[in-house]
């Protein structure tokens, strides 16, 4: 299960502090995107809403990237 939004790894994930290798190259772009885009407008709700975006698209596709966002969130990575 993932963690909620409001955990401060998911703002550091769509902002690029958090530099993320998945093995399914699709999660990389999503967050590269989101990362681009919050450079463009560093807004709380910007910012607030790329979480929101990834947190729906990693929670859909959960079963490719338990392993991998299990060691972000578990501060292994």
């Amino acid at each position: 299960m993932l963690p909620p939004t409001t955990n401060p790894k998911w703002e550091k994930l769509v902002t690029g502090q958090i530099q993320a290798n998945f093995r399914v190259f699709a999660g990389n772009m999503l967050l590269n995107r989101l990362s681009r885009k919050i450079k463009m407008d560093n807004s709380k709700q910007s910012v607030n809403d790329a979480v929101k975006e990834a947190h729906e698209y990693f929670n859909k596709h959960y079963a490719v990237y338990n392993e991998e966002l299990s060691k972000i969130f578990n501060g292994r990575l």
